[in-house]
């Protein structure tokens, strides 16, 4: 395991200061060569093609039921004859959106729900009503394939940029038979395609927390039949909260090759990420107790919305091992994604209602995710004198009292100053246990959709084979961390002293109390083959039929290491505590363990278009999700033994005219054993949850030049049979909010030459644990962007989110307080990032 870490991390690359130094000293010079290339280049293109200087025309209102999608669906269809509710994120929506990570960016799709307040990645997404961790129930698909089998970091492959043409959300409906752990929905990214003449594009935009990122495209034909694009974006510098050094630096580029043949065509695309992304955690918070329910708000001297315990001190940790190695931790490698992923499409048709189409993919992915996290419950947060007193530091005395030990006292780490007053420490006089975790990921996959189709007699059959043959190698490791509670926290030592007031021992071996935390190691297989039939059927013109079923076996097989405590081995110090045993490390020897699942999905759908304006859906779906495999490696009994079972009805109504459209989707989600996780090693228990609502999504338009949308979830979500018990039926699950609403309205100038917009974000009151008592309170988020056309080709804009940085939260303490939240003072919860905006200027040549 440890050549493994090894190698992932001895990548090169500049120091933090280099790296700093570089972003600041060519910014300037990168900037005006960007700006001066591009005024060229739009100044060469209006020389071609006009004189006037005249603006351009004002773009004709879309009418959104025209539009055509082919996410769900094996045929490409009009989005007016679906059968199920389905958004559509174009490319225009994706470049002017200022959010930050997928999570903040889908969170006005309809139904979905997206804690963007970790970061870019990460993520936890819900779709209608299903709490589940990371992005359970939902498959992300490139070019309607997936990457990676289930909903744990699959989001790391997955990034937006000028590539991207648009993102096409399946709300539900059959997203469950057309793909393997997609009950809840599909989100089918769609590559940007060359056209008839060569163009690109490339943006350059500055953030107001100091991030410089460069986006760029081009495409162009290579002959009459063959055509080639390449894309992709490159950053560096800081994320939303500063944590002291560059942590965001890295990025990705695609390529894709396309042949057209007379009866089909095929797409080669090689896509590598070589990327790092800072991941923020829940923070140390206040809990009050108002009545029977408990508040959050900020820690005097710290506050949970802007500062972050992470910094200089706590960036570069070393974990002892009982084999004498060391392994490094540096935490501006943040969440390392490196990986290459090549995909092969094509299709062909014998003209005779039958034609062929296949996917495959082969991808090769590392995942390091370096990260600082409270690994227990609230209660590892306390007063820096209760913790003196408390049995960890007693024991410590006790155990150095023939060397003279009578009492202990805090030592700041880097400064080597004695604490003389720890209940006035930063004002608050806090202290708390904070681990850095390491955790490592290398998958190697093949991913085959097969389907045939054929179209007849208003009839379109498709029969699907969809495979996966997945090897993942899976290891986790830490240290565990005392140190106070202040902006880029700092490191503390507790030091036993005799009578004199000298140091005689210490807990804590430069801030570690504890090596080799969370310890875990092993590899997961994963075979599953699933065999799809879907028809689609259009007896006569107003109506359309179609229905699904899809059954998958999968089996799952593991080896696990077998832990053990044991003594430090190397340069130990037997005065020092922390160095005496390994808190759990890999004996050497493996158990291995298996489990198979088999399930079966089906849907039927039906649309009625009753005029060319107005349309009318219903369905019901049953699907089920095979769970997250990734956590096997903690124990032989962790792999997943039962599926999560939602079923889905949903009926739909569909409206347009130039001026108003709209879409009003009722839904009912029933799910049953849903998992949720409890600790850091794989800890779960299970639930049944309900949600009931309606999904809104509206946009009207009266003149050309201003528009306001308004979209978002009413509903009811509400938990029973938690654990097998009855104690929390009828609470409302953890998490999620039963209304959120987003309203935009947009003014444009009628030359179409300038627009802005104010996006007003409300999110109802949530929980930070499934027994409903703590609370976390409604809050309206404000974001707002300006554009401005400076030629035909050449566009500016400002954006900005969070605008009134208010202090708003998404979520508890999921590691230890999310089932019962206790009575803690302190605690840790997550809260929402700060203001930030940022600047952009895109170039089209």
């Amino acid at each position: 395991m440890n050549a493994g870490i090894k190698n992932i991390n001895e990548g090169g690359g500049f120091t933090m200061d280099e790296n700093s130094w570089n972003l600041r000293r060519h910014l300037v010079t990168l900037t005006a060569a960007f700006v001066a290339s591009g005024v060229l280049g739009a100044h060469i293109a209006g020389a071609q093609t006009s004189t006037s200087g005249a603006a351009p025309s004002t773009p004709a209102t879309r009418d959104e039921l025209e539009e055509i999608v082919v996410t769900g669906t094996p045929i490409a269809t009009k989005l007016l004859d679906t059968s199920f509710a389905i958004t559509v994120l174009s490319q225009e929506k994706l470049k002017e959106s200022p959010a930050i990570g997928l999570a903040a960016l889908l969170s006005d799709v309809p139904g979905l729900y997206g804690e963007g307040s970790g970061g870019e990645e990460n993520l936890n997404i819900s779709p209608r009503g299903v709490r589940g961790g990371f992005l359970e129930y939902i498959s992300l698909q490139e070019d309607g394939l997936p990457t990676l089998y289930n909903g744990f970091l699959e989001e790391l492959e997955f990034r937006p940029d000028l590539g991207t043409d648009r993102i096409e959300v399946n709300r539900g409906g059959p997203s469950g038979v057309m793909t393997s752990n997609g009950a809840g929905a599909i989100i089918n990214f769609i590559s940007r395609k060359a056209t008839d003449h060569p163009e690109g594009e490339a943006s350059l935009s500055y953030s107001s927390f100091g991030s410089a990122r460069l986006d760029f495209f081009y495409g162009t034909p290579l002959g009459n039949s063959t055509s080639a694009t390449i894309s992709g974006y490159y950053r560096r510098g800081d994320g939303p909260k500063n944590v002291g050094y560059d942590a965001n630096h890295g990025g990705q580029v695609k390529g894709t090759l396309t042949r057209l043949f007379d009866d089909g065509e095929i797409t080669v695309t090689y896509k590598l990420i070589d990327d790092h992304t800072q991941f923020f955690l829940p923070q140390p918070v206040k809990i009050s107790q108002a009545g029977s329910i408990q508040r959050i708000s900020p820690i005097t001297g710290f506050n949970a919305s802007t500062a972050n315990l992470q910094g200089i001190q706590t960036e570069n940790v070393d974990i002892k091992t009982p084999n004498g190695s060391v392994i490094p931790l540096d935490l501006a490698d943040g969440i390392w994604e490196k990986s290459n992923t090549v995909t092969l499409l094509a299709k062909y048709d014998w003209h005779n209602g039958l034609t062929w189409k296949d996917s495959l993919r082969f991808a090769n992915i590392n995942t390091v995710d370096t990260d600082l996290r409270n690994l227990g419950g609230n209660s590892q947060i306390m007063d820096a004198n209760a913790f003196l007193a408390s049995s960890t530091v007693t024991n410590l005395i006790a155990a150095y009292a023939s060397q003279g030990a009578v009492g202990a006292k805090l030592v700041g780490v880097a400064s080597g100053n004695v604490i003389t007053n720890p209940s006035s420490m930063n004002g608050n006089g806090l202290v708390t246990q904070m681990g850095i975790n390491l955790y490592t990921q290398r998958i190697d996959e093949v991913i085959n959709d097969a389907q045939l189709n054929f179209s007849g007699f208003n009839n379109v059959a498709t029969l699907g084979l969809l495979t996966w043959d997945q090897r993942m190698h899976v290891s986790q490791n830490g240290v565990n961390l005392l140190m106070d509670v202040t902006n880029h926290a700092n490191l503390l030592d507790v030091e036993a002293v005799n009578a004199a007031g000298q140091t005689v021992a210490h807990l804590t071996d430069n801030g570690v109390l504890n090596y080799d935390v969370g310890y875990g190691n092993g590899t997961v297989d994963v075979i599953s083959n699933s065999v799809y039939f879907n028809d689609q059927y259009h007896p006569f013109d107003p109506l359309r039929l179609d229905a699904g079923v899809r059954h998958e076996n999968v089996n799952y097989k593991s080896t696990v290491e077998n832990i053990v405590s044991a003594p430090l081995a190397g340069v130990v110090n037997p005065n020092i505590l922390a160095d005496a045993t390994a808190g759990g490390y890999g004996a050497g020897t493996y158990q291995n363990a298996k489990s198979g699942l088999s399930g079966t999905a089906w849907t039927a759908g039906a649309n009625y278009e009753i005029t060319k304006h107005l349309a009318m859906y219903a369905r019901y779906s049953s699907a089920f999700d095979t769970g997250i495999a990734n956590f096997g490696v903690f124990c032989t009994g962790c792999l997943p033994s039962a599926t999560t079972r939602q079923g889905f009805s949903e009926a739909g109504l569909r409206f347009a005219t130039p001026v108003f459209y709209t879409e009003l989707t009722g839904f009912r989600s029933v799910n049953k054993n849903i998992g949720v996780g409890t600790s850091n090693v794989g800890g779960i228990i299970y639930l049944n949850n309900t949600a009931t609502g309606m999904e809104f999504d509206a946009r009207y338009q009266p003149v050309s030049f201003f528009n306001v949308t308004l979209a978002g979830v009413a509903q009811h979500s509400d938990i029973n049979g938690v654990g097998g018990s009855s104690t929390f039926d009828g609470n409302q699950i953890d998490r999620l909010p039963n209304l959120q609403a987003h309203l935009t309205p947009t003014l444009s100038l009628p030359s179409g030459r300038a627009s802005a917009y104010v996006t007003v974000s409300y999110y109802g009151k949530r929980w930070g644990d499934l027994a409903n008592t703590i609370q976390l309170d409604p809050y309206t988020n404000f974001d707002a962007g300006v554009s401005y056309k400076i030629t035909d080709n050449m566009s500016l804009s400002v954006q900005g989110t969070n605008l009134t940085d208010r202090f708003s939260l998404t979520e508890g303490n999921p590691r230890g307080n999310n089932v019962i939240g206790g009575t803690n003072a302190y605690g840790f919860a997550r809260a929402n990032l700060p203001r930030a905006g940022v600047v952009k200027i895109d170039v089209k040549f």
